[in-house]
């Protein structure tokens, strides 16, 4: 699962020197939509507000709060070396894998 946020910090973190800037319409990283499994998620106004409402401590950014928010609605595991989204995984409510 990604957020179309994140396809801009995949392709900051794979070195990607051009970042579009038009965040709406911006590509996914080198065909990562073609790996199986991997789509886009959407982020509904009912996310969003699950994500203002999430159950335990969650983390202070918002950022941080609607990738646990997206990962229960979907049922899904986030990879991630975010401690904050880490701790919060720790706590039960999400599954997270380190990487």
């Amino acid at each position: 699962m990604l957020i179309r946020g994140c396809t801009i910090a995949v392709q900051l973190y794979l070195g990607k020197k051009h970042v579009a800037a038009d965040y709406a319409n911006a590509d996914p990283p080198y065909g990562l939509f073609d790996v199986p499994g991997v789509r886009l998620a959407d982020m509904s106004p009912d996310l969003l507000t699950a994500s203002s409402c999430l159950p335990g401590k969650p983390p202070r950014d918002p950022a941080d709060r609607i990738l646990p928010a997206t990962a229960r609605d979907l049922g899904a595991t986030l990879i991630t070396r975010d401690r904050a989204l880490l701790d919060y995984g720790g706590q039960g409510h999400i599954g997270v894998v380190a990487c």
